[in-house]
């Protein structure tokens, strides 16, 4: 189902204290299998790199939304690739709350129509956490066909919440659908904007400059 760094089965080595980079493969095989390892599969709080490509959903989503974020606390490089037929998965877990992220890629979940105020680790009614992404610096999502929206943050929330302070490169490529990025965006520090096959979003490539030599003007 899934190998390690090292080659081992994810059951065997998920726990062990020295795994510092972990890497998942889920194919079409024995689903039933597979949603028992990933629901016994914990990762390691030492973990700092976790890539995981799923050609099935066997217990993807139910694992995503549990995933232990608040133990994480040395995870940096984050790579989560579904495939576009099989991933359940209609929106995206609170991946702000990961304190240490610096890299995250996301590609092929192909269910997702809206990225809501939920995956960046707030709540919308009582802030629970003074920054989202608070280490983040690069951002790549892409081949995601149905998503539509990626949603803003109230502004009672914005006012008392920090968010990707750190971004420098944000990558869109392949989500045909998206029309508009959110306007947190243009408060963080965000040096590289590239979009691809984004039909809606190819004019912010030209405009991004633009709005960096004004910005340092």
């Amino acid at each position: 189902m899934g190998r390690s760094k090292d080659g081992g089965e994810s059951k065997y080595v998920a726990n062990k204290a020295h795994l510092l980079h972990l890497r998942l493969y889920v194919d079409s095989g024995d689903v039933g299998a597979q949603r028992e390892i990933m629901n016994a599969l914990k990762p390691h709080p030492g973990l700092e790199c976790l890539e995981m490509e799923f050609n099935h959903d066997g217990g993807l989503s139910n694992w995503l939304l549990l995933l232990p974020l608040s133990s994480l606390h040395s995870l940096r490089v984050l790579t989560l690739t579904a495939s576009r037929r099989y991933s359940r998965l209609e929106f995206l877990p609170p991946l702000g709350k990961l304190p240490f992220l610096e890299s995250l890629d996301i590609k092929g979940f192909n269910r997702v129509e809206k990225v809501r105020v939920e995956f960046l680790g707030t709540k919308t009614m009582f802030v629970t956490a003074s920054s989202s992404f608070p280490k983040l610096k690069q951002l790549t999502m892409s081949y995601m066909e149905s998503w539509k929206e990626w949603g803003g943050v109230p502004e009672e929330v914005a006012e008392n919440v920090t968010i990707m302070q750190c971004l420098s490169q944000l990558t869109i490529e392949g989500c045909q659908n998206l029309i508009v990025l959110p306007d947190f965006l243009w408060q963080t520090p965000l040096q590289n904007l590239k979009v691809k096959c984004s039909p809606f979003l190819e004019h912010l490539n030209a405009n991004w400059q633009r709005f960096l030599k004004s910005k340092h003007s």
